[in-house]
């Protein structure tokens, strides 16, 4: 039987909440979402806006969005 790989996060993850939940992540993640161009992280809207609806407004496609959540969750795996 194949074995399901649960994801971390989400492209449904609200922004705010990544920082909250993976503290000792967090200076990683901003580093990454600042490079993607999503200076939303010191802004209020990343208390409500999803990573998604974040990447979007910034004018991001879908491939993108997947690139960096796939990335969020690599920073949060290692140990």
């Amino acid at each position: 039987m194949k074995k399901m790989k649960k994801e971390l996060v989400t492209k449904d993850n609200i922004i705010g909440d990544l920082f909250e939940k993976y503290p000792t992540k967090a200076s990683k993640i901003i580093e990454l979402m600042i490079s993607a161009g999503l200076h939303c992280v010191g802004c209020g809207a990343a208390m409500f806006e999803t990573i998604e609806q974040g990447m979007l407004v910034h004018g991001h496609n879908k491939k993108q969005i997947n690139d960096l959540v796939n990335q969020i969750n690599k920073i949060i795996k290692k140990e």
